[in-house]
């Protein structure tokens, strides 16, 4: 290796990702996909060291997830991982020379338009291979970190990097193709041989014999205990199907749980070594909730039931109608916690200071969002509400309801259900919003909206989340429908006027569900829908449905192609969708549309050139959407002009410009990658 010592031209949009050490004032930068690394920017550039040589373009990314991993698996844009004292620098390569490509066009305002292509593997088919590289900067090499290919199989996937604090050791999280298998494997520095000696954690194996690993097939993300030892903090399902600690010590055979009880444990948040407090936050004591908790992490007596948890949010200190949805943050140090309040009403956040024994004082408000609740005020804010209805498959479904604040009981009122029916995903939460259809068509023209969690979603146990495991389309147009039913015999429901919609993933379950339920919905409105799992990405497909050849009858019955089309000529159907998706691509929208046009179907579309997978990019076409969706569901209805009118800015949320990575910002997807994200903290 050879380090450059001649002045590089390029344009600032040039470098990818660039990111500081830990320590010093050593950066490292990916350009074109290839690897720099300066140990002090002082010297640059002579002191620069070119660490790959090979990338290229959907072909060899060195530090940077290609699409799949960045949607998938890594939910960022690097995969460059310092150690804490900056010595080595570990960085995944990705191998996307195998993989097809989905190609796009973009319109602009050129006579022919630009093609755009994307590595994009589809189930079943080649997926990108990954290898984990370590440049020691010391010695100025590369060594390779060679996956246990004989528990996880050629075509493994990377999930997860960890450093351990004193930097001499750290582990990766390696995973089969369909995500129902994880391997944990632990490499220790060699002094003596300036090599990694590397060892499978037998404790942190996790297999499920029911569905997928995790939260959305990945695994949680530990807490590495700073004693020497190597030991960790992480989540694993429990013998039970929930989510719970579990103590992994690095010689040991098993795991050893520190919780247990009939609910889950959502994310570790940080470990007080001093005084042997695990910080953690947990969907309790309702799926809907989210609170911080923490329990003595060296107890003999565990596990620890969920009435013997320390509750550091719940109680006097804490606004019950603003901190019910709780997300927490803390210093490095631990001295200082902010709690974010995000729910069910306006949120807040404080800030708390660690005393001596270990114990947080109380909570000082930092900020109060005032101007949002004097705006709120202004607004003819809905009601909601939480049920439960006694499905006929044996589970509970759980929906919130969102009502006019004027209700009134001997009034019939239009009902729009809002879907989205992702596996593990969960849509009702005591958390705020302020989007469109639960706070705009409430508050403004009388419509009551209703989500729901059925089977398939998240945060009440495996045992229901994996009821979607290798059936996805099979069972979320059926209880959709179902709650559809329910509410549509309630004295105050119009049941001549109910609609259902949805975005992604709800706009798939959407399509299903008119397919399924037309005699019972009025009209269905998807933004964005799949026609087939088969057009999906391998990494999300496979870990819900497995491989294709493995699973036939269920690959054919996820696909709306083969679903009852004469049923759409019972209801309303209006299918959106972006030109430019770059995530549920544009030809998903094609083949609906042509299936339903060959089944004599009536129908409605709309398609937004060069808008990505959020329709967000243009100066007006997030507004613009929202206004589409406002006027489908009032001609539906048949609904007149609002007696308000504020402003619809109020009732949306903001959203980010993005072309071709815009696919965190539509509130669902969003949410639940806020989710994953948030076990990574």
């Amino acid at each position: 290796m050879t380090s450059e010592t001649q002045v590089l031209e390029f344009a600032e949009s040039d470098v990818q990702y660039i990111t500081w050490s830990p320590t010093g004032h050593g950066v490292t930068w990916v350009r074109n996909n290839d690897l720099y690394y300066i140990d002090d920017v002082s010297k640059y550039p002579t002191g620069m060291v070119r660490i790959t040589h090979d990338g290229s373009k959907n072909q060899i990314l060195n530090g940077l997830p290609d699409w799949v991993y960045e949607e998938e698996m890594v939910f960022t844009t690097n995969n460059i991982f310092w150690s804490p004292d900056s010595r080595f620098l570990a960085y995944l390569v990705t191998n996307d020379t195998l993989v097809d490509k989905i190609e796009y066009s973009v319109y602009g305002d050129f006579q022919y338009p630009d093609m755009v292509e994307v590595a994009y593997p589809k189930a079943g088919s080649a997926n990108p291979t990954v290898s984990m590289k370590l440049y020691m900067a010391a010695h100025d090499s590369v060594i390779s970190v060679a996956a246990p290919v004989e528990l996880v199989g050629s075509e493994h996937l990377f999930s997860r990097f960890y450093w351990h604090p004193d930097s001499n050791s750290f582990i990766i999280y390696w995973m089969n193709r369909i995500s129902n298998k994880t391997v944990p494997q632990l490499c220790k520095f060699n002094s003596t041989g300036k090599n990694w000696n590397c060892s499978v954690v037998q404790a942190g194996l996790e297999e499920s014999q029911t569905g997928w690993i995790g939260n959305g097939g990945t695994p949680f993300d530990p807490i590495m205990r700073n004693d020497g030892s190597q030991s960790y903090f992480t989540i694993m399902s429990d013998a039970e199907g929930y989510w719970h600690i579990a103590f992994i010590e690095t010689t040991a055979e098993t795991p050893v749980f520190l919780t247990t009880g009939a609910n889950v444990v959502v994310s570790l948040r940080g470990y007080d070594a001093d005084h042997d407090w695990l910080y953690f936050v947990s969907a309790y004591p309702l799926p809907r909730k989210r609170q911080l908790y923490r329990i003595k992490a060296s107890s003999t007596s565990v596990p620890f039931r969920p009435e013997e948890w320390d509750c550091l949010t719940c109680g006097n200190d804490f606004d019950d109608n603003r901190c019910q949805w709780i997300n927490p943050g803390f210093s490095p140090t631990l001295k200082y916690l902010v709690v974010n309040c995000g729910g069910p009403d306006v949120p807040m956040t404080t800030i708390q200071l660690l005393d001596a024994d270990g114990n947080y004082g109380p909570p000082e408000v930092v900020v109060n969002n005032d101007d949002l609740i004097a705006n709120k005020a202004s607004v003819k804010w809905p009601i909601k509400e939480y049920g439960e209805i006694d499905s006929q498959n044996g589970i509970k479904i759980l929906y919130q309801l969102h009502k006019p604040m004027d209700f009134d009981a001997s009034k019939k009122y239009p009902l729009l259900i809002e879907v989205y029916g992702g596996p593990g995903f969960q849509k009702v939460q005591d958390r705020w919003t302020r989007s469109w259809a639960p706070i705009h068509m409430v508050s403004q023209y009388d419509v009551i909206v209703v989500s729901l969690d059925a089977r398939g979603s998240g945060y009440r146990g495996d045992g229901i989340a994996h009821m979607l495991y290798k059936k996805i389309g099979q069972l979320e147009k059926v209880d959709t429908t179902e709650v559809g039913s329910f509410f549509a015999a309630k004295p105050w429901i119009d049941e001549t006027k109910m609609a259902v919609w949805g975005w992604s993933y709800g706009g798939y379950t959407t399509t299903f569900t008119i397919s399924e339920g037309a005699e019972v919905f009025k009209c269905g409105f998807a933004v964005a829908p799949l026609a087939t799992r088969f057009l999906y990405d391998s990494i999300h497909t496979e870990r819900y449905m497995t491989l294709p050849e493995d699973n036939v009858d269920g690959y054919e019955k996820c696909s709306i192609l083969n679903s009852d089309l004469e049923n759409f000529k019972k209801a309303s159907y209006s299918i959106i969708h972006g030109t430019a998706d770059d995530n549920v691509h544009f030809q998903n929208a094609a083949l609906i549309s042509k299936a339903l046009i060959e089944a004599n179907v009536d129908f409605d579309n709309f398609y937004y050139a060069d808008e990505a997978h959020s329709v967000n990019y243009g100066p007006n076409s997030n507004r613009h959407i929202y206004k589409l969706l406002t006027s489908k569901v009032r001609r539906c209805f048949d609904l007149p002009a609002p007696e308000m009118n504020s402003d619809v800015t109020l009732t949306l949320k903001q959203k980010k410009k993005s072309r071709s990575k815009s696919r965190f910002v539509f509130q669902d997807d969003m949410m639940l990658r806020n989710d994953l994200r948030d076990n990574r903290q």
